[in-house]
């Protein structure tokens, strides 16, 4: 009997060892499938390959392409400048993982900052085989100018791709990365609205291979989000680059929105804070010969102490992204004319709340200087 028992435990052994043997091997013929099958397009910057999801209300396939470079990594002579075209890449670029984010401020973002972060995500219910023209929304976040980040995993955009819309979402640089400026030639500003318009650039080029229609894009933020969403519309080098706009919560004739009169003694500051040597009277040369010979922490840093960063208005030069003020442009009607829905939300900046010490210090700030009100004017 004892005999019979043992053949039998070790049959019942084998069986369950290569029953889970076979679901391994299943398993893993299963995955490599999907991803050797994943969906693929060929940009005019090289071929990336994307994954399929299945959206949460309606349950639809849509295909989801994250991480994309759309312009070179702005580090070493780019960093802090306006950014350049992605160079075309050989081979197929794995479009299935977005682990990048813009050093910022916030220190509740559990994913590691890099300077190598101008990345753009696309969410399209249109499979690669397909031609449409369908519209597209484009994201801009809000975060001050000082953090925020594109939404990452496979998934986002569900209730845009039900709807028949494709989204697309892209980082872009904050803080002294997204800017400083020492007001002349050497740190211009602006870098951060100059990758938003890269961003928009990108996808005039690229998003029919995703079943969209360029003429049908439409920009839209929240609180900086929306602040840069109006920019667009008051720059001359934005024209055409979309037809329609929504900004919710922000504006660039907010005060927040630009810093142009303390922007040198900001970039004088973040200087002082890595050199203690290098005064308030320290000159642009001295800024930029620092901060580029600093490790990317070492600036981060500084935004412990220093976080009035904005956009500023530029010197006229080939590359500027804004140069005139604001009120006037909207005055005399110089603005890229689109239609523009508005919104706002009542509880911004309920996360003050929490924070009495911020509530004071920026009361103390309007206090002590009521023309920052209005210095968009």
């Amino acid at each position: 009997m004892w005999t019979n028992i043992f053949y039998y435990v070790s049959f019942l052994k084998y069986l369950f060892l290569n029953i889970n043997m076979i679901f391994i091997v299943f398993f893993l013929c299963i995955t490599t499938v999907l991803c050797a099958g994943g969906p693929s397009i060929t940009l005019k910057d090289g071929k990336i390959k994307g994954v399929m999801v299945r959206s949460e209300r309606e349950k639809i396939n849509y295909y989801s392409y994250i991480g994309i470079p759309y312009a070179k990594p702005p580090i070493g002579n780019l960093r802090m400048q306006a950014p350049e075209p992605v160079e075309p890449w050989q081979g197929t670029f794995m479009a299935t993982n977005n682990n990048k984010v813009c050093y910022q401020i916030s220190s509740k973002v559990h994913i590691p900052q890099d300077e190598d972060c101008l990345t753009i995500n696309v969410y399209t219910p249109v499979k690669p085989e397909e031609t449409n023209n369908l519209p597209v929304i484009v994201t801009i976040y809000g975060g001050s100018f000082t953090h925020g980040y594109a939404s990452i995993g496979p998934k986002v955009g569900s209730n845009y791709v039900e709807a028949g819309i494709i989204l697309v979402t892209f980082n872009y640089r904050v803080g002294p990365f997204g800017f400083l400026s020492t007001g002349d030639e050497l740190i211009r500003g602006n870098m951060g609205l100059k990758d938003q318009l890269l961003a928009l650039k990108w996808v005039q080029k690229n998003i029919h291979l995703f079943g969209g229609d360029p003429k049908k894009v439409t920009i839209k933020g929240q609180s900086a989000g929306s602040a840069s969403v109006t920019y667009h519309i008051l720059s001359p080098a934005s024209k055409g680059l979309f037809r329609a706009a929504i900004g919710n919560s922000g504006s660039a004739l907010n005060s927040f929105a630009n810093t142009n009169r303390n922007a040198l003694h900001i970039a004088r500051g973040v200087a002082k804070s890595i050199n203690g040597s290098l005064g308030f009277n320290s000159s642009p040369q001295q800024i930029y010969d620092l901060l580029m010979n600093v490790d990317a922490e070492t600036i981060h840093a500084t935004q412990e102490y220093y976080n009035g960063f904005a956009p500023v208005l530029e010197a006229e030069h080939p590359g500027a992204f804004i140069t005139e003020p604001m009120y006037e442009l909207v005055k005399s009607g110089r603005i890229n004319n689109v239609p523009l829905l508005i919104g706002f939300n009542s509880e911004e900046y309920i996360l003050l709340a929490g924070s009495p010490e911020k509530l004071e210090s920026l009361g103390r700030k309007y206090d002590n200087d009521v023309s920052t009100l209005y210095q968009a004017v």
